[in-house]
This record gives C-alpha cells, sequence and structure tokens, in this order.
C-alpha cells in the first residue's frame, strides 16, 4: 500500500523503532503489542475493530486513535464498554481539524457530566482548545448557512427545523463565551 510505505519512510529518519503491520482491523495481530493506532476512518468502524478482537483491545497499554465523524457516539461507546478516554485533544494539520483520542481499557464504565464534553471532548472544554473553539464557530457559521437557506419557506416541517438550529444556535454561543472567558 503505497501510504504504508510512506508511514515506513518517515519512520526511517525519525529515530524510533515501530513496527507496521497490516491487517484487517486488530485480527490476526501478536498479543504481545503493547499500542495500536488506529485512526482515519470514521468513528462506527473504529468501534468495529475495538469490537473485532475485544481481547487484545482491552490488553493494550495504550490506543491512540483519529475518529474523523460521529465523536459524540464514539465517547459514549468507550466510555460504556469499559475504556477510558486518556487523552482527548482536537488539533489542526494545513486547516483541517482531527480528534486524536487515546484510549485504554480499565473496566470502568464512566460518564460525562454534560452532552458538550461528549460532542466535544472533556480535555477540550476543559482546556479551550483552541481548535475545539473554532469547530463550534463553524458549527455556528454551518447553522447561520442553512438558516438563510431556510428563509422564506413556509412549510411546517421547515419551521421546527428552523426553530431547532435557532436553540442549537443559542447554546452553541452560551458554550462558546464560557470558552473564550
Amino acid at each position: 500500500a503505497p501510504s504504508l510505505q510512506k508511514l515506513k519512510d518517515k519512520l526511517k529518519h525519525s529515530g524510533y523503532e515501530i513496527e507496521t503491520i497490516v491487517t484487517d482491523g486488530l485480527k490476526n495481530l501478536p498479543m504481545d503489542i503493547e499500542e495500536a493506532v488506529i485512526s482515519g476512518m470514521g468513528a462506527n468502524l473504529i468501534v468495529n475493530i475495538l469490537r473485532g478482537n475485544l481481547d487484545l483491545s482491552r490488553s493494550l497499554e495504550k490506543i491512540i486513535t483519529s475518529p474523523n465523524n460521529s465523536l459524540e457516539y464514539y465517547r459514549r461507546w468507550l466510555m460504556d464498554n469499559g475504556f477510558t478516554i486518556i487523552n482527548d485533544e482536537k488539533i489542526e494539520d494545513e486547516g483541517v481539524l482531527y480528534d486524536v483520542v487515546v484510549i485504554k481499557y480499565t473496566g470502568e464504565n464512566t460518564k460525562y457530566d454534560s452532552d458538550y464534553e461528549y460532542m466535544y471532548g472533556k480535555d477540550n472544554l476543559a482546556n479551550k482548545n483552541p481548535y475545539t473553539i473554532k469547530e463550534i464557530e463553524q458549527e455556528i457559521a454551518r447553522n447561520h448557512g442553512i438558516l438563510e437557506k431556510f428563509s422564506g419557506i413556509d412549510s411546517a416541517r421547515i419551521t421546527d427545523r428552523i426553530e431547532e438550529l435557532k436553540v442549537k444556535n443559542q447554546k452553541l454561543e452560551e458554550l462558546l463565551c464560557e470558552l473564550k472567558n
């Protein structure tokens, strides 16, 4: 695979000794590995990979994940299934926002205090992560764009959606104020 070769070339010059293995998820990996990286795919697929070899998933010291969608679902699934989020950070690379969620299986089912912590990551909110602030600002702007497109359309369904987006934006703007103070 070209992407694997690119990674191997970069690792050669990094000074790190990292073995790369291509498999179907975590299947057929040796049980003595300590860490895994699962990234560049949706949260549902990452969950399926973790489920696909639960024994290995549970034995790893650390799993570095980077789901590209459905973060709220992903964080809830992790916490409902005994995985602890060790670190959860939003980063930006070349103008694209990414979530890096480092996890470990502890067997403890924990809960966050608010829906926003599931949506944006507890660490990101606590640390007032500037990229999380940027993501929320983008979401508000996207919602405003939708509201403009709906302007003048007379439909009960559209009216309900307009109200829903207005309430959502109001709550996001309140969250944004908290993060900026």
